[in-house]
């Protein structure tokens, strides 16, 4: 005799999406994704591009630079000892036509260790350059 395969699939689900919604897990698109021992930068350059529409952006940290024109992500190095609350990273943001950098705005944001384990930290670039962190 079987079972009704609904139930059973239910139930897995269950422990499951309790487990993940415990674990802090919940964030889409990080959860599925490696966790790198390296911070993950992103700027939400979206105002500074509404402002600026001839524009893109590099965002880079510890010497690795992402161009885009949205929401850029970049990673720092790695670490020579793991994070800690309270660590920080150098982000420089600048505002590129072509290859040529037309500003330069460096700030220093402070770690978090986000959903699921990946250290970071999320910016913002207003469109008059300002760099505001997002996260807590």
């Amino acid at each position: 005799m079987s079972r009704p395969r609904g139930k059973s699939r239910a139930a897995l689900a269950v422990p499951v999406l309790l487990g993940l919604a415990l674990t802090g897990c919940t964030q889409a698109g990080m959860c599925g994704q490696d966790i790198r021992p390296s911070p993950l930068v992103s700027v939400d350059a979206k105002p500074w591009i509404a402002a600026h529409p001839d524009t893109d952006v590099r965002v880079c940290a510890e010497g690795n630079c992402t161009d885009g024109s949205s929401v850029v992500a970049t990673y720092g190095a790695l670490p020579t000892t793991p994070f800690h609350d309270g660590d920080s990273i150098e982000v420089t943001v600048q505002p590129i036509q072509g290859s040529t950098t037309v500003e330069s705005f460096t700030t220093t944001a402070r770690l978090v260790d986000g959903q699921c384990g990946q250290w970071g930290a999320r910016l913002k670039l207003d469109g008059d350059g300002t760099i505001a962190q997002e996260d807590r």
